[in-house]
């Protein structure tokens, strides 16, 4: 009857450790309820994209003038520039054409020749820098005269996607505008709705393709003229002054500074020195790292034509292609040494000239005349250069994680995330002492003596066959609460099949026995480990050796075993002590469930475009300053893409 008792006792108290186990474990793992979960590893087809390997020493082409080319003709300059050593190459996407008579789809008449650009970038695996501008007449600003050509960014966006969605497996990196400091491509001249624009850019880009680099900018040398120009470092000021914020939405900054009077490095000279000396190029730049100087600057233009010609006055103006290879060298250079790491790839305007021979600057400024034959002397400066500096592709750039705007409900949703965090240890903790409480009551079963022991047990569950390793709670609570010293099963034979490591007492800390303990005849009496042979400390396959016949009765006097440490202190021994019994063994009725989450995440960074504005026709010759930086927002008479 007793017995049957204990037995009834033994099958509550293990149901209810049993019970309590995914309470725990739920208890555990709530408080991620409202935490955000960092995302699963996920796998995603993809497409290699060519890569613009985002250093000083990248040196591209801005070949805005393949645009409206036959295929034949673009995969021959292409072929002509990797020849030479170029990988990468700057692209005009000129939304006002595409888009001329309304918003047009891909796949499109309108389409066909971004198409033929952007297959023969891919069919050369070039690394692509997309300069997007120029506004159609149904996509301009509200309240701007129609065929303005300040953009609605509404609209400017829904193009973007469609373009990002078309060619993100061609583009790497993406220009907002070219040159937005002229007239000639934002009229008026307007920071805050630039502003506007880059951000609404931004938002559209970067769902779509989150590893592309957005580059915003594009300002060109010039100074402050009217209306008609507007200096650099003034107009990215305005911006910020308009959004404060804009920073979080662009990766790059580019910058044009054509001057053909003064060598790039010669213009880093006191800005009190002159009247003119804080707007040289270099003291332009210096000034517009300072506005962000965690991001690069890419150079998306520049050049120096190679031209005669004589003006009305009968003046003969020259720049011999030993003055185009001087300024051109002179830039690539000192880029690094003098901007470090705010230094970005530069690019050259531009392949071949429009019109070699033309008395107009903008027609000439190529590497290669118009037939295709090379200007010699800035080809073998280019061809070393490469040859130096191999343009060898890269994995996808990063071109880094913006701050995050501030979510007004993160503050609250963190101080629910604690709180519950704190119920759900509070929680925990009662489980633990629940189960404690448990086990010292089935320590108790059978008539053995708890053990008491001046450190917690500390035990693993040798009988779980599972790589994943249980929760601590799991373990204390399983093994801790149904061994004791000694136990055999109900059948009286030894658990060997199933060995426990326990930390064994003290024999001076055991309570002394005074009188025997003499079970019923049906029971088994709890017999001492046997100490291993001094060779070895792991346990044998069959747990210790017994010294006796397994139904032998109790006997009065062998109990005090206190006084016989040679045969009871295993201290030195904790894998040969206890055998839990196997009634309630972990190993067989609460094994708990995996838990495993794998996080990771990927990404993938790219390297960044841009284009000019076309139309610059101001003389960017030697004669006078004032003239190079001409309104026609290239920025020193320099090169720029048609609008």
């Amino acid at each position: 009857m007793k017995k049957a008792k204990q037995g009834l006792l033994k099958a509550i108290a293990t149901r209810g450790v049993i019970a309590a186990i995914p309470v725990a474990m739920a208890s555990a793992y709530a408080s991620n309820l409202f935490v955000p979960v960092p995302p699963r590893m996920a796998s995603y087809e993809y497409q290699q994209v060519a890569e613009i390997t985002v250093s000083p020493n990248t040196v591209g082409v801005a070949a805005s003038p393949l645009y409206g080319q036959t295929k034949a003709q673009i995969d021959q300059q292409l072929s002509e520039m990797q020849a030479l050593g170029v990988q990468n190459i700057r692209v005009f996407v000129p939304w006002g054409l595409v888009d001329a008579f309304g918003p047009s789809q891909p796949g499109s008449l309108s389409w066909s020749l971004l198409d033929t650009v952007m297959q023969s970038a891919k069919d050369h695996g070039m690394g692509v820098l997309a300069e997007v501008d120029s506004t159609p007449p149904g996509g301009v600003a509200p309240g701007t005269p129609n065929g303005g050509n300040t953009p609605d960014p509404a609209k400017f966006a829904a193009f973007m996607s469609k373009f990002v969605t078309k060619y993100g497996e061609t583009v790497s990196a993406y220009e907002i505008w070219n040159e937005p400091n002229g007239i000639l491509s934002s009229n008026p001249i307007n920071p805050a709705a630039y502003a506007a624009l880059v951000k609404a850019a931004y938002q559209a880009i970067k769902p779509l393709d989150p590893t592309a680099t957005v580059v915003a900018g594009a300002v060109g040398h010039v100074v402050s003229f009217g209306n008609i120009t507007m200096d650099p470092v003034d107009f990215v000021k305005a911006m910020i002054a308009a959004d404060p914020t804009i920073g979080q939405y662009f990766d790059a900054l580019s910058y044009h500074p054509y001057d053909v009077s003064l060598p790039f490095s010669q213009g880093n000279i006191d800005p009190n020195s002159g009247w003119w000396a804080s707007d040289t190029a270099f003291n332009q730049l210096k000034d517009l790292v300072k506005l962000f100087p965690t991001k690069k600057v890419w150079i998306t233009e520049f050049g120096v034509p190679t031209y005669t010609y004589t003006d009305a006055n009968g003046v003969v103006h020259t720049i011999t292609q030993d003055q185009q290879e001087k300024y051109v060298a002179d830039l690539i250079k000192n880029w690094a040494a003098s901007f470090g790491v705010n230094a970005g790839p530069i690019f050259l305007y531009t392949g071949r000239d429009t019109a070699t021979g033309s008395t107009n600057p903008e027609d000439n400024y190529g590497l290669w005349n118009l037939l295709g034959q090379p200007k010699e002397v800035i080809t073998e400066f280019l061809a070393q250069w490469f040859k130096d500096h191999p343009q060898n592709g890269t994995g996808p750039t990063n071109p880094g994680q913006p701050t995050p705007v501030p979510n007004p409900l993160a503050a609250i949703v963190q101080a629910l995330a604690k709180q519950f965090q704190a119920i759900a240890a509070q929680v925990q903790a009662s489980v633990a002492a629940f189960a404690k409480a448990i086990a010292k009551a089935l320590a108790s079963i059978g008539g053995a003596p708890g053990v008491t022991t001046s450190t917690a047990l500390a035990l693993k569950v040798a009988s779980v066959p599972t790589s994943d390793t249980p929760s601590a709670g799991v373990d204390e609570v399983s093994v801790e609460g149904t061994t004791s010293k000694g136990s055999k099963d109900s059948e009286g034979t030894k658990l060997s099949e199933e060995p426990e490591k326990s930390t064994a007492t003290d024999p001076e800390k055991t309570p002394a026995v005074t009188d025997p303990v003499v079970e019923p005849a049906d029971t088994k009496t709890p017999e001492a480990a046997e100490p291993a042979p001094s060779s070895s400390t792991e346990p044998s396959e069959s747990g210790p050796a017994e010294s006796g016949a397994s139904d032998t009765p109790a006997k009065p006097d062998k109990t005090d075993t206190a006084t016989k440490p040679d045969k009871t202190d295993t201290a030195t021994k904790p894998d040969k002590a206890d055998k839990p019994d196997k009634s309630v063994k972990p190993g067989k009725d609460a094994k708990p469930g995996k838990a495993d989450a794998k996080d990771s995440s990927s990404s993938k960074n790219k390297g960044d475009k841009k284009t000019s504005s076309a139309g610059a026709g101001a003389d960017k010759g030697s004669d006078a300053k004032g003239a190079s930086h001409s309104p026609s927002g290239s920025g020193s008479g320099g090169g720029g893409d048609e609008g």
